[in-house]
């Protein structure tokens, strides 16, 4: 998985943490450290593109002290949305003609990879509970694996034939929003549950028999799109205090 993953995380990184010195600044000099193991339910557009629910990830959070008996709270995500297999075959073309459904195929996979850096503000809810609120700027890398060839009933040539045999990836920086509940088990250990609203890219191969989009025969070859779309996790983590 950590193929897709090929863009500089220093500027991220040091965006994220470079606001800890200016609000940090009242409340105990005392800060925590956590790591943490995430997974996740996906639902909305996020489960939709991928056809399938999960969220793997692991985090490093930091925890400062702030406002009282508050703290500002700034984490680094990685997280993994491993997407799930399916069929994407149409029976018509963009002009109204008919693909041989029984002699083509259209198989998709979208996957996404990347890292996140969150800031938030944790309050006390009741004893050894928090309640927490921020916002996060993703760098998430989407691929989507493509294979099969599409056949038009009355192609007259082999070379109306579209294959399909694409991995099209695209990155993009997203935004986020979390609001969630920490539960403290003990001085070491932590429950963690959040829900958020995921930005993302999608990226989806558009083959020529499709849309008309691309090139046409004799070779006809499709062509890419990218939306940036919102989803929906529900993510569940468990901390170790560093």
């Amino acid at each position: 998985m950590g193929r897709l993953v090929r863009f500089p995380l220093r500027a991220l990184l040091l965006a994220t943490l470079g606001v800890v010195p200016l609000l940090a600044q009242s409340g105990p000099a005392s800060a925590t450290y956590e790591v943490k193991v995430r997974s996740g339910l996906t639902t909305g557009s996020i489960r939709d593109d991928l056809h399938d629910t999960k969220l793997m990830g692991l985090a490093v959070e930091g925890a400062f002290p702030a406002f009282g008996k508050g703290a500002i709270v700034v984490q680094l995500d990685y997280s993994y949305f491993p997407g799930g297999d399916y069929d994407n075959m149409q029976k018509t073309t963009f002009d109204g003609r008919t693909l041989a459904v029984t002699s083509s195929a259209d198989r998709r996979k979208l996957q996404l990879e990347g890292f996140s850096g969150r800031v938030g503000y944790r309050a006390p809810l009741f004893q050894n509970a928090d309640w927490q609120v921020g916002a996060a700027l993703n760098r998430f890398r989407s691929q989507e694996q493509v294979s099969g060839t599409l056949r038009p009933t009355n192609a007259t040539v082999v070379g109306q034939y579209e294959s399909l045999a694409y991995t099209p990836e695209a990155s993009k920086l997203t935004t986020s929003f979390f609001a969630g509940i920490k539960y403290r088990l003990n001085e070491f250990v932590s429950l963690e549950g959040n829900a958020m609203a995921v930005g993302f890219n999608s990226t989806k191969w558009q083959p020529y028999w499709y849309t008309g989009a691309g090139t046409p025969p004799p070779v006809p070859v499709g062509t890419v799109k990218n939306e940036t779309k919102t989803g929906f996790v529900f993510e569940f983590a468990i901390g170790l205090r560093l």
